[in-house]
């Protein structure tokens, strides 16, 4: 196992150079900001694409 394989395994994903803080601490606001874009595409597509099922043309 390389070094880098080995600290990322032990959840050591280095500085951000952008925000000079440590990656880890970040990836709770990431997962938030993708889970809850996720789940709005859903609420907005799952209808739309109800409602266009159910005005296709036979």
């Amino acid at each position: 196992m390389g070094r880098d394989t080995g600290l990322t395994a032990h959840g050591d994903l280095g500085l951000s150079l952008a925000y000079n803080a440590l990656v880890a601490e970040r990836v709770g606001n990431t997962l938030l900001l993708a889970a809850s874009g996720a789940g709005l595409a859903w609420l907005i597509a799952v209808p739309w694409g109800a409602w266009a099922a159910g005005w296709a043309p036979c």
